[in-house]
């Protein structure tokens, strides 16, 4: 086997003109890759941030409404006919109502996900979402990770916990990624070619 300088001009150019536009195309296909998945994600904390805000005033109201039922003594009848606190939420996201100490008092949503955030939501104590500040936090996971945003209900002190999975995001990056390298073989694959052509026509 030749070594590197025992190679023809040709081929030693044709090569570097190859690596270099390797680096290239590599550096731009996981810069755009990254980009990509900090839009997305900052996309689903912005939708956190506007249904933790609604989803925190209904809980907090209903629980409001029971503990003024409970103290008043009024019957069931009217207990059922109080304002319900939360009936539904959109499938892609879920709520979890957790204790000062970190257990989970009920969990909504998150039912189209490989993964449920409820099991790795244990143990996150009151101190512990005081700690987020109200901001997204990632919580890791054996899988896809989940973006996640805690709001503390004034009456009740339980915490609110609203996340997504980032199952989605990763797969769509992944998927762009995969396309560039795709797309950066094919102009490598041209770049020789015509590096060829034109490295013998100088020469």
């Amino acid at each position: 086997m030749l070594k590197i300088n025992q190679w023809s001009l040709r081929s030693r150019l044709t090569v570097g003109i190859l690596v270099l536009s390797a680096i290239g195309f590599s550096a731009a296909s996981f810069g755009a890759s990254q980009a990509l998945k900090r839009y997305l994600v900052d996309q689903i904390d912005n939708q956190l941030g506007s249904v933790v805000g609604g989803t925190a005033m209904r809980l907090d109201r209903g629980a409001a409404i029971q503990e003024q039922h409970d103290e008043l003594g009024e019957n069931n009848h009217q207990k059922k006919n109080s304002p319900q606190p939360l009936q539904r939420i959109p499938t892609t996201l879920s709520v979890t109502l957790i204790d000062a100490k970190g257990g989970i008092k009920g969990a909504l949503g998150g039912d189209l996900t490989t993964f449920q955030i409820t099991d790795y939501l244990k143990g996150f104590t009151h101190a512990k979402a005081v700690a987020t500040d109200g901001k997204p936090f990632t919580v890791q996971a054996d899988g896809p990770d989940f973006r996640a945003i805690a709001e503390i209900l004034p009456t009740t002190g339980d915490t609110l916990v609203v996340a997504q999975s980032l199952e989605a995001v990763d797969k769509t990056s992944h998927q762009l990624l995969a396309l560039f390298l795709i797309i950066g073989l094919i102009v490598l694959v041209l770049i020789a070619i015509g590096a060829r052509y034109v490295i013998r026509i100088g020469m």
